[in-house]
């Protein structure tokens, strides 16, 4: 997730990349802050997909991408023990 720390005066945007790659009729939702924020429109299959930021609040939380109601993992639970390997998005 780039920029991160995302700075909420000089950036609007977050971007994202996923894999595999996003079709532009997908719906594709960032969830942090316990809050969801739908991804900017996008004209053609993509791994890069971006955010507004502008109405999340400042705060540090795990991340995650949905893409038409499939969340992205935030942890291996193979691994002994289980560990997270999701984002996290700082917001300033």
């Amino acid at each position: 997730m780039t920029p991160n720390p995302a700075h909420r005066g000089t950036q609007t945007t977050v971007t994202a990349r996923v894999a595999p790659s996003v079709a532009p009729d997908q719906n594709v939702s960032l969830l942090v802050l316990a809050r969801q924020v739908r991804a900017e429109a996008r004209d053609a299959l993509t791994d890069l997909v971006s955010f507004d930021i502008r109405a999340l609040p400042a705060g540090t939380s795990l991340a995650r991408v949905r893409v038409d109601g499939v969340d992205s993992n935030v942890a291996d639970l193979a691994a002994q023990p289980p560990a997270f390997t999701g984002l996290t998005l700082t917001l300033t």
